[in-house]
């Protein structure tokens, strides 16, 4: 596990906060809210996160957000009181969602497009262990080692995650059916990308089979 100055600050207060609820926090989705909602939404994200997971462990413990979007906390606190929290984080939204394809190609112009109305959840993902007095550091390093691949929105204790099958969990309920990743003039499907980005629709390329230019770009 990669460290950083806030893992190890976090590490140097655990022995002092034993026995209590160890717990790992990630945002889940926010790649998918980043490309929909953009980046100021994801920052709001964190800031309510982060103030919602210090309050869960101010009375007995410590919170401290260790990485972009990662929080460690320690706390005497209950896991009822930990589920009221990931609960009150979470939200849904209904947003429109889809694709705009241009093809160009010896000065005609094709267009093609598609959306529909999608629900985005903002969700939480949270591993724990209960740690006691005589664990040390390394608890904290097999957390940050499986806090991925099970469903977010409320804690999972980390035995039961050991050696299980991962799942994926998608913030955007569905796409459209339809793939804008054809060629509107031969509909072929391959192409020399030459621009795009990391969004879910983006790219500009050149069809192999029929030279036309297609220009992808999300909706809205």
């Amino acid at each position: 596990m990669v460290q950083n100055g806030s893992i190890t600050a976090f590490k140097n207060l655990f022995a002092d906060n034993l026995p209590g609820l160890l717990v790992l926090c990630n945002l889940a989705g926010s790649q998918s809210r980043n490309c929909h909602l953009g980046h100021q939404i994801v920052d709001n994200d964190i800031e309510e996160f982060d103030r919602l997971i210090r309050s869960w462990a101010s009375v007995d413990g410590v919170a401290m957000r260790v990485k972009g979007q990662e929080w460690l906390a320690i706390s005497k606190s209950d896991i009822c009181s930990l589920s009221e929290t990931l609960s009150q984080y979470r939200k849904q939204q209904e947003i429109e969602v889809g694709w705009r394809s241009i093809g160009r190609k010896d000065g005609l112009t094709k267009i093609n497009e598609s959306s529909i109305k999608v629900t985005i959840t903002r969700a939480a993902r949270c591993l724990y262990t209960v740690a006691k007095v005589d664990d040390d550091q390394r608890l904290i390093d097999e957390l940050f080692n499986n806090c991925y691949g099970f469903p977010p929105d409320k804690p999972i204790e980390l035995s039961a995650i050991l050696n299980s099958e991962r799942l994926t969990w998608r913030s955007v309920s569905r796409y459209p059916s339809e793939s804008p990743y054809s060629c509107l003039f031969c509909l072929g499907d391959k192409f020399d990308w030459y621009d795009g980005d990391s969004s879910v629709y983006s790219g500009t390329g050149i069809c192999k089979k029929c030279g036309a230019e297609i220009d992808i770009t999300a909706i809205p």
